[in-house]
């Protein structure tokens, strides 16, 4: 599903940031730039290893791709067009008392 507005090449690289942080939030899926097409899509998957796919599964998988994109869109709107800031929606959304998981990078045992 892409979203309804383009993202200015000025801001893509706060708003690939906004992306990757939302898509630590998000359990299933993830927020997609591309970059030339100044697009973005949210992308889901769906394992299933019946040979008969559940309609309801699938019914589910859709209203979970619509809840992220129409929670997350105002908050990546303003970032992609330039109006607001990485660092600003950060903070929004820990007044909001969300919690952003943290990336570390640590070395492979025995890899350098």
């Amino acid at each position: 599903m892409a979203l309804p507005f383009t993202v200015e090449a000025s801001a893509s690289s706060d708003t690939a940031l906004v992306l990757h942080m939302l898509n630590l939030l998000v359990p299933n899926g993830q927020f997609i730039l591309s970059e030339p097409e100044g697009l973005i899509v949210f992308r889901a998957t769906l394992s299933h290893t019946d040979p008969e796919m559940s309609p309801a599964l699938v019914v589910e998988t859709i209203h979970m791709i619509r809840f992220f994109v129409t929670q997350f869109a105002p908050l990546i709107e303003p970032v992609a067009q330039g109006r607001a800031s990485y660092r600003a929606v950060r903070e929004q959304l820990v007044r909001q008392g969300i919690g952003i998981p943290t990336v570390v990078a640590r070395p492979l045992g025995g890899l350098v």
